[in-house]
């Protein structure tokens, strides 16, 4: 609940015009952050969405305050059960690409895995600002029957995909298989799925890929 309230006070700030570096945020140093599998692993529901709308809505008793959501549009579902028609993210921005801000609007990194979108290292520390038609793989949990972040602060909780089959998609999947086995065969079938890669046509997305998994086997964010 307290993410929540930073992500509203957040959301406040934007409306005023108010947020810049003084809304930034940064892990403290040494922090011990989750790693890419511990996040798959906790997270109920894992699904490829698409960005479709933003909602607004003004608050009677409160002139500075907007309700804002987005409309996300399943694709596929990832992991657990998830919506089949689309769905509302509370307490989230979206805009069209040419009025998002550039740091808003610049997709995820789609050859980075480790680092999360940079809209999560502002305000609330976790990404909340999308652009309307993007494609993302969302991991998510339910808090009184609504959709919600699954997310821990500085997580790829919400990360852009060119595709379905996009690098990151394939590392989730990954994710997914080795956080349903038992903890004691994980390791085993993360280091089949690195050397499977490292095998193939070794191109610098697949040794970027290698490299996350290679991570997760040694339990390093």
């Amino acid at each position: 609940m307290a993410r929540r309230f930073v992500t509203r006070i957040l959301i406040l700030w934007v409306c005023l015009g108010l947020a810049g570096e003084a809304a930034a945020c940064t892990p403290a140093r040494h922090a011990r952050l989750e790693t890419n599998l511990e996040l798959v692993a906790r997270a109920p529901t894992i699904l490829i969405g698409r960005v479709v709308r933003w909602d607004r809505k003004k608050v009677p008793e409160n002139q500075y305050y907007e309700e804002s959501s987005i409309l996300v549009e399943p694709v596929e579902i990832l992991k657990g059960e998830g919506p089949q028609a689309p769905f509302r993210l509370d307490d989230m921005l979206a805009m069209t690409e040419g009025l998002a801000s550039p740091a808003d609007s610049q997709p995820s990194a789609y050859d980075e895995f480790r680092e999360p979108h940079v809209n999560a290292y502002m305000g609330g520390c976790i990404r909340y600002n999308f652009v309307i038609g993007q494609l993302v793989v969302f991991l998510l949990a339910t808090e009184k029957g609504m959709w919600v972040p699954s997310a821990s602060i500085f997580s790829r909780w919400a990360e852009d995909v060119p595709s379905v089959d996009g690098p990151w998609v394939k590392l989730v999947r990954i994710y997914v298989q080795a956080s349903q086995l038992p903890k004691g065969q994980r390791r085993k079938f993360l280091r089949a799925e690195r050397d499977k890669l490292l095998a193939g046509d070794l191109g610098r997305i697949e040794r970027l890929m290698a490299d996350d998994i290679d991570r997760q086997i040694k339990r390093r964010p």
